[in-house]
């Protein structure tokens, strides 16, 4: 599959920056009727996405996979991976989420292009001992028995991730935070991390069945805006970065 790059060593006009803003743009022009539109993807988001449990880091991977799909489709684009936002390297948000007129500014934002992130939540030492727990629930959130139960935080989805939502502000600071386009390419630093832990790192999930046998159930839609059915995203990964 293409490869994720990290959106601050892509040139402004890169294709695959450019094919992002085409498929947001895309994608706001929908009819609330179809579940590729812009407000139906953040709905998924709002209605079934697990936090504070061990399903958060997988949910969000097929969600990711999803998202791609719909915006190789609606741009043409086959070879179109999402870009991630290392903020520990680039603790700003990315000059391609600003502009009058750019499909991937949102104004309820709270940061400005100005502002940096605090080092001591995504700082690189912060992040360096959260890929030093080698035990899956502490790293990826608590063990729960449904999907949406609330548990305990693990590292990465308690510091950095809601650090950066946060940070943020505005629309990123609420359930309905994928209507920010900021936070597709954010969520794509945290399976990043989860990638490097478990390929690079050696590290194992859990080997539990309720986590593994758990399947998203119709719970996205694919890149014809059909009901998406759950799939084997969590023992494989959905793609390495660059």
């Amino acid at each position: 599959r293409p490869t994720r790059r990290n959106i601050a060593n892509l040139a402004a006009n890169d294709p695959i920056i450019e094919t992002y803003k085409q498929a947001v743009a895309a994608m706001k022009a929908l009819p609330a009727s179809d579940g590729r539109n812009w407000n139906r993807q953040a709905d998924i988001h709002n209605n079934k996405c697990p936090h504070r449990n061990w399903w958060f880091l997988p949910w969000h991977r097929a969600y990711l996979a999803n998202f791609e799909s719909i915006c190789r489709k609606l741009t043409g684009n086959n070879d179109f991976a999402l870009p991630y936002w290392n903020w520990t390297t680039s603790p700003s948000i990315p000059a391609p989420f600003w502009g009058a007129g750019n499909p991937l500014l949102n104004t309820t934002r709270i940061a400005t292009q100005a502002s940096v992130a605090n080092v001591s939540s995504v700082g690189a030492a912060t992040i360096t001992n959260i890929l030093n727990q080698t035990n899956f629930i502490l790293f990826a959130s608590g063990q729960a028995a449904t999907q949406r139960q609330l548990v305990s935080y693990g590292a990465l989805e308690g510091t950095p991730h809601n650090y950066i939502h946060g940070f943020v502000g505005g629309d990123m600071s609420q359930f309905h935070s994928p209507l920010d386009p900021v936070f597709w390419c954010h969520h794509n630093m945290i399976e990043c991390l989860w990638v490097h832990w478990n390929l690079d790192m050696g590290n194992a999930n859990t080997n539990d069945a309720t986590w593994s046998g758990l399947i998203f159930s119709d719970d996205f839609v694919d890149g014809d805006g059909n009901p998406a059915p759950g799939f084997d995203l969590v023992a494989g990964n959905s793609g390495r970065s660059d």
